[in-house]
């Protein structure tokens, strides 16, 4: 039987991330929070959190990487049975989580089956002008964008396109989802505070929005976004440095937000030069995927893994 780990998902006051292998951070110096490893045949081991071991292999993620391994190369395995000892970070008031933080949820989240880079389409008027940005596809129609560095970023959005777009139930779920990722009851209570058909309003250095999808910014849209305006206008860059990390809207998506066909490979460099540029570190992948078994697999741009839903 499929033996999958689960970890806590974010609390308020301490926000559990795990290091998605869209970057590559620095080898960490306490091994105790990389609790479970393998040791090959060879003399070579891996240290990280085994996400399925069955009677074939063992899939095991690390910070860099994620690694299914035949268990006929396995000497030994080590699986520490408390998973709830990794990667933790404490956002406070005011701030905004990583994305890795929201990537993690996302990650744990049953109903979502496949998270792919897509190429970040051009905003040219509004509080996200001119802000080089990441973003990702969520399933087929729904979109996560994280504007200024990742790590610390000055804006985070979710949107949907086509028939959910107007569903209330799937705008609450949304906003149910930011929400377990802010920090103070006040910030809480000013999301919930606000009309799912548009509005918004300032807690402390940050502005909670949501914008429908007949708003001249939606693109046909509805979008749910935090932002520290202060910030946003800091991180702004020149027309050049923009256009040069962003395409035009109707050449990745459909007017009903659908993606077009791409050429994956041919974007490959281009996504990948844009990640290293906002996150200081090559990408180790573009996304995840749920296979048959329900089990995340790291997505690459030759995966040919496409969304279900």
């Amino acid at each position: 039987m499929t033996a999958i780990r689960h970890r806590a998902p974010a609390i308020l006051g301490a926000t559990l991330i795990i290091f998605l292998p869209l970057t590559a951070p620095a080898e960490p110096q306490n091994s105790k929070i990389q609790p479970d490893s393998v040791e090959m045949k060879n003399g070579n081991s891996f240290r990280g959190l085994i996400l399925k071991n069955d009677a074939d292999s063992v899939l095991i993620q690390m910070e860099k990487s994620e690694i299914e391994i035949p268990k006929s190369k396995i000497r030994r395995i080590h699986d520490n049975p408390d998973p709830d000892i990794a990667y933790y970070k404490i956002t406070a008031a005011g701030e905004l989580p990583e994305w890795r933080a929201m990537v993690m949820d996302m990650r744990e989240n049953d109903s979502i089956h496949s998270f792919r880079q897509i190429p970040a389409t051009t905003i040219d008027s509004g509080i996200f002008k001119n802000i080089p940005y990441l973003s990702f596809r969520v399933n087929k129609l729904a979109e996560f964008n994280v504007y200024g560095p990742p790590n610390d970023p000055v804006g985070v959005e979710f949107g949907v396109y086509g028939r959910r777009k107007n569903s209330e139930k799937f705008q609450q779920i949304i906003r149910q989802f930011i929400a377990g990722h802010l920090n103070s009851r006040k910030e809480i209570a000013t999301l919930y505070s606000l009309s799912l058909h548009g509005g918004k309003q300032q807690v402390g250095s940050l502005v909670l929005e949501i914008t429908p999808p007949q708003h001249a910014d939606a693109y046909g849209g509805w979008w749910i976004s935090i932002y520290d305006p202060k910030r946003a206008e800091a991180a702004r860059v020149s027309d050049a440095e923009y256009a040069a990390v962003t395409r035009p809207f109707d050449q990745i998506a459909r007017r009903n937000g659908s993606l077009r066909k791409r050429n994956v490979e041919k974007e490959k460099s281009w996504l990948a030069a844009n990640v290293e540029k906002l996150t200081g570190a090559p990408p180790k992948s573009d996304g995840f995927y749920r296979d048959r078994e329900g089990v995340l697999r790291i997505q690459n741009s030759n995966s040919g893994q496409n969304s279900r839903n």
